[in-house]
């Protein structure tokens, strides 16, 4: 690369770190610039085990969220074998783009489906019948009388044209343009998939870094395995995937096709093969949300005005530590604590608690608040819940809830962690714009809450409770929401939408552990800068010897030198004595030295960051006269 001092452990994870950041809540490409004053970063990358903290959430989102990019997509499918096509865990709503074929579980789903997915590729079950080779269909599947053919096939062929369109899916695929092409022209013209934990989606991601010549070289920036979760599926109460719900009618002789000779319109068949059992959980997220079986969940990203609030604060905070290094003390001296805070609402001694998770529906009542839900939770355990407070997520805290933050009940980690956090907010609180975004993104995100199910001990009644993250009232929670939020910009945590056939509910999640990953230090290519330096050390070697030999002949009494010859010496003991090949290197040498840019990894009081350097004018000239 050509890029001095660049090491894996240093360079390599400080621009991962601080584009993986981007990345997180960036919805589309963008620029920024990474020796702004704002990309400064309070980490100690002076260490060889210094590595990223990556986030599971990210390939997650990027697989579920919404996309108008049909091309990749379809490339994907054609990438991935019949069998995990099929586990994409979709909920379809049609077997045609032309909406003829209707297969939604339930009569309120459907009509769901047409208010809120008509554009949604992927609730189509012929973007996947399009696209695959159809003799592997049919050694899968069968074929007359097959799992598919008594599920799909034979409730479609009641139609009038179910048998000309299930001929024209056989095979259909021209080229990926052309599909594309036939997709949006049936007006589906994004794709989003479910959320789901049945697996945990991989990633191999790289950044690319081209120097003055034009040379190009891949760096890792994230790595992360896919993971099949097996047993611990427990999104499956929402959706247990079309795999099993083709198996499912086969095994009783009915279709899914709606409104056919073969289907049953007894809707509590669904209900009872996705399970749930008759507990307080599962009782009140019938009547609350509706049935297991027929809910959707989807990944909600985080709306523009908090992302651009979020981007404001992020430099305004790297800027006012660049300005006072007391500020970046404060931050690296201050120790995380976590909490356990509880709704003013909730607590009451007169409830009991028996979780927050709808996908968990075993808990016991107990007398404590419960985490929300999480893609990693099997449901083992009753955890009570948490938060954990930095300097950082509370200074943004305290700016959205306008400094009021009631955190700390006693605790000296909690106050000592406030104050440095009152500290940062003095200095950034009082910036007009930051405050108006603030406000701005506050009306987006009124509809993202916590859920708990609990009962009212005296009276028995069950109770879903909800607590919005952010009210317009003045209440002490809502700092606790802002740093909520600020867990969800960073990947911490993921925000889902559970629809029902009764109601809908945006939940955020659990906090997440990150995965550690330290680049490796074989990917940075440095044999041929070594192999330049070594050969630059060796012409230089030999013009010295040289210079020597005429210097000790120069001061002879009868060595009868004259001074203007000197002025000879590169093109004469240079193409002699080192050679015209080696002395095009050096010259190419000076020359990419004075045409490349000074680039210095700099720390100053543990705030890092890339600087832009001058070069010393001596330096300068002695590449110029070489």
């Amino acid at each position: 690369m050509w890029w001095p001092d660049f090491n894996a452990s240093g360079t390599q994870t400080f621009l991962g770190d601080v584009v993986n950041l981007r990345l997180a809540w960036a919805s589309s490409s963008m620029t920024f610039d990474l020796f702004s004053s704002g990309n400064g970063w309070v980490k100690d990358y002076s260490s060889a085990s210094a590595a990223m903290a990556l986030s599971y959430v990210y390939p997650r989102v990027l697989l579920m969220q919404s996309t108008s990019n049909l091309e990749d997509v379809i490339r994907g499918i054609h990438a991935t074998t019949l069998a995990l096509n099929m586990r994409m865990l979709t909920q379809y709503c049609w077997a045609d783009f032309d909406k003829r074929f209707e297969l939604a579980h339930t009569e309120y789903r459907q009509q769901r489906c047409l208010d809120q997915d008509a554009d949604n590729a992927a609730v189509h079950l012929e973007s996947l019948l399009r696209n695959v080779v159809w003799s592997d269909m049919v050694s899968t599947y069968g074929s007359t009388d097959g799992i598919f053919d008594v599920a799909i096939g034979a409730g479609v062929s009641e139609f009038p044209h179910g048998p000309a369109w299930l001929q024209s899916v056989h095979d259909a695929f021209v080229d990926v343009a052309t599909e594309a092409t036939y997709w949006r022209a049936k007006g589906a013209v994004r794709w989003q998939l479910p959320w789901q934990n049945a697996w945990q989606p991989g990633v191999d991601e790289t950044i690319t870094i081209q120097n003055a010549l034009g040379m190009q070289q891949k760096l890792a920036l994230k790595k992360i395995p896919y993971q099949h979760r097996g047993p611990a599926w427990t999104s499956m109460l929402l959706y247990y995937g079309f795999w099993n719900d083709i198996s499912y009618a086969y095994s009783g002789g009915r279709s899914l096709v709606r409104n056919t000779t073969t289907h049953s319109p007894d809707e509590m068949q669904y209900r009872a093969y996705a399970g749930g059992g008759n507990g307080p959980v599962a009782h009140l997220t019938r009547n609350v949300l509706g049935p297991y079986g027929s809910i959707d969940a989807k990944v909600v990203p985080a709306p523009a005005s908090l992302v651009t609030a979020f981007a404001e604060f992020s430099t305004a905070f790297a800027v006012a530590l660049h300005a006072d290094s007391t500020l970046v003390s404060f931050v690296t001296e201050s120790t995380d604590v976590v909490i356990n805070p509880v709704p003013m609402s909730w607590a009451s001694p007169s409830l009991a608690f028996y979780g927050g998770s709808l996908l968990c529906v075993q808990g016991n009542p107990v007398d404590y608040v419960q985490e929300s839900f999480g893609f990693d939770d099997a449901c083992l355990a009753q955890n009570e819940l948490a938060v954990t407070l930095s300097a950082t997520n509370l200074a943004f805290a305290l700016i959205g809830a306008q400094g009021m933050a009631s955190l700390c009940s006693g605790g000296v980690a909690c106050q000592e962690v406030l104050s440095t956090a009152q500290i940062l907010y003095n200095h950034l609180g009082a910036q007009p714009t930051l405050a108006s975004l603030f406000q701005a993104a506050a009306a987006d995100v009124i509809d993202v809450c916590l859920v708990q199910y609990a009962a009212n001990i005296t009276s028995g009644n069950l109770l879903f409770l909800t607590q919005s993250l952010v009210t317009n009232l003045d209440d002490p929670w809502n700092a606790v929401g802002w740093v909520y939020l600020f867990d969800w910009l960073v990947q911490n945590r993921e925000v889902v939408l559970f629809q029902g056939d009764v109601d809908s509910v945006t939940i955020i999640s659990k906090a997440y552990a990150t995965r550690s990953f330290a680049p490796s230090a074989l990917e940075i290519p440095q044999s041929a800068g070594r192999y330049v330096h070594y050969l630059n050390l060796y012409i230089s070697g030999m013009l010295a010897v040289a210079t020597s030999f005429i210097l000790f002949h120069a001061i002879q009494p009868k060595g009868g030198m004259m001074g203007r010859n000197f002025f000879h010496f590169n093109r004469v003991a240079g193409s002699t004595w080192v050679g015209r090949i080696f002395l095009f290197i050096r010259g190419m040498t000076a020359v990419i030295f004075l045409s490349t840019s000074c680039v210095s990894f700099t720390n100053q009081s543990a705030l890092t960051q890339l600087a832009w350097n001058h070069m010393p004018v001596c330096n300068t000239a002695e590449e110029i006269v070489e």
